[in-house]
């Protein structure tokens, strides 16, 4: 049986699923649930620097507000990086801070946040994040009922 997402603590060096940077300086993320927040986890690992580090520690709604508020980690956190190599010498090679993975970064990060997020969704009060609540499906109006030819 898997673990319950809500009893795992974070650990976002520790299993590297999301992460932003180049080959020296990589941000690691992580959040879970924790009652009606979200609880996340930042780490930064710079080997020139020497550091492995909790940079951000938290906790935001369990809203779609706070959905808005974590999903632009990843992005953020490229940033930083590519700042602190924007030198001409640093845009390219090994410190080459790359957008598509970037980008596959956020694309995997807020499913999984939106995963948390739709954990909370009931009928009437839909999060209007999460695939359930974005998209109709086979029953829209979510009575239970679908017709014969598949719709509703």
């Amino acid at each position: 049986m898997a673990d319950d997402p809500d009893n795992l603590e974070l650990d976002a060096y520790g299993h590297l699923a999301w992460t932003v940077g180049n080959d020296d300086w990589i941000a690691c993320f992580d959040a879970r649930r924790n009652g009606d927040r979200i609880e996340y986890h930042v780490v930064v690992n710079c080997e020139s620097g020497g550091f492995v580090d909790t940079i951000e520690h938290n906790s935001v709604p369990n809203t779609p507000q706070g959905f808005d508020q974590l999903k632009g980690l990843p992005e953020y956190w490229a940033d930083v990086c590519r700042e602190h190599y924007g030198g001409s010498a640093y845009r390219s090679g090994r410190y080459y801070v790359s957008v598509r993975e970037t980008r596959k970064c956020t694309k995997a990060w807020s499913a999984y946040l939106a995963s948390l997020l739709a954990r909370f969704c009931i009928d009437t009060d839909p999060c209007g994040v999460c695939s359930e609540c974005c998209e109709p499906g086979p029953d829209p109006v979510r009575d239970g009922w679908v017709g014969s030819d598949g719709r509703p």
